[in-house]
């Protein structure tokens, strides 16, 4: 078992960009695809381990079933953060479907959903600035 390595480096991959980390994991889980199941080849279609496959190889059955646990507890509090802050904020409900639709996806690793999160985020942040500074919009 990974013993949380790919979920440790899944986090920080997430949030550091590119530019300072150049060689990090890349989304697909082409990487943990070869070195947990074997299969390393070229190939015509796609397939990923999943958030349930990367918790099992990291910690077994248990430990698994514990980080999905887990897993599911930091969505929840994740969406309840959104939803509390579209109160002071109610177009910030509307971008919820952009935060949060990779994590349904069945063959998205922890990486993919957390990227995908974490640049949704800041896409609005950075749109919600723009607005605001440029055409004194609040959104």
């Amino acid at each position: 078992f990974a013993k949380g390595e790919t979920l440790i480096e899944s986090v920080w991959a997430s949030i550091v960009p590119r530019l300072f980390w150049p060689d990090k994991p890349q989304s697909g889980g082409k990487e943990k695809t070869c070195r947990f199941m074997g299969e390393c080849g070229d190939r015509d279609y796609a397939f990923n381990l999943g958030q349930l496959g990367e918790a099992y190889v990291n910690y077994g059955s248990k430990g698994g079933a514990l980080v999905m646990f887990f897993y599911g507890l930091l969505i929840n509090y994740l969406m309840v953060f959104v939803r509390r802050r579209s109160f002071y904020s109610p177009t910030l409900i509307l971008w919820a479907p952009l935060f949060f639709y990779s994590f349904l996806s069945l063959e998205t690793d922890f990486l993919t959903s957390l990227n995908t999160f974490v640049k949704g985020v800041l896409f609005y942040l950075f749109l919600r600035y723009f607005l605001a500074v440029v055409f004194k919009l609040k959104i």
